[in-house]
């Protein structure tokens, strides 16, 4: 009927903004990675290159999902991991992560490429004026039928007034249009928008010259193998 046939269109129309997302993240991580392994292997590292080379293709192997829109957290956490490996070659001895998601949450299903964005975010704003070291911590818990991640540096932080700022674009972000500063955080919070709706949260808290906490929240989806996943 007319009506089904509106919702199929809908979901369709969703499913390709979500591709288009999807293929705006990393493009200048990819030609960082490709900048340094030109440089080690200049430099005749060949141990630095095979780590780069080897890091970059299981990030982008596990960023790609056969084409899929979701995987389950433990891929996502590989994913931020392999990231991370290239990173800590660009700060050498600078970085440190740590992952704290107990092991019954690692088959939750989420959308792709979620949580390496918020990473990156940390990276980028975080080693700021006189910033030399910055630990992220990501964290995950279970509340109310819902799902909990959270990443947090000791980095820069932000003035009260840029902070508010973000708040504000994050409550308008609601198409690819109203993107500028902090890319990769309103990317993940408009992909997570299309997936639930008003079925998610994304807060950012922050302090100058203490870190910024970014979480983000959404319903617990069941994993299916072959199917759709679906929010409860």
């Amino acid at each position: 009927n007319q009506m089904g046939e509106i919702r199929r269109n809908e979901r369709e129309k969703r499913k390709m903004e979500k591709k288009l997302l999807q293929s705006q993240i990393n493009p200048h991580f990819l030609y960082n990675t490709l900048e340094m392994i030109n440089s080690y292997a200049f430099l005749e590292d060949p141990q630095k290159v095979e780590q780069l080379v080897s890091a970059l293709s299981r990030f982008y192997k596990l960023s790609l999902n056969h084409g899929k829109d979701v995987y389950q957290l433990w891929q996502e956490l590989k994913l931020v991991e392999a990231y991370f490996e290239i990173q800590k070659i660009r700060y050498p001895g600078c970085l440190s992560l740590k992952i704290d998601v107990p092991s019954s949450m690692m088959q939750y299903a989420i959308p792709n490429i979620t949580l390496q964005p918020l990473i990156e975010n940390a990276i980028n704003y975080g080693f700021r004026a006189g910033v030399r070291e910055l630990n992220i911590c990501l964290r995950a818990f279970r509340r109310d039928g819902w799902l909990h991640l959270l990443v947090t540096d000791d980095g820069r932080g932000m003035q009260p007034e840029q902070l508010e700022k973000i708040r504000e674009e994050l409550s308008q972000t609601r198409n690819i249009d109203s993107f500028g500063e902090h890319i990769g955080l309103k990317n993940v919070y408009l992909r997570l928008y299309l997936t639930f709706g008003e079925q998610m949260n994304m807060s950012v808290e922050s302090r100058l010259m203490e870190g910024t906490q970014v979480e983000m929240s959404f319903a617990v989806m069941e994993w299916k193998e072959e199917a759709e996943c679906i929010p409860h």
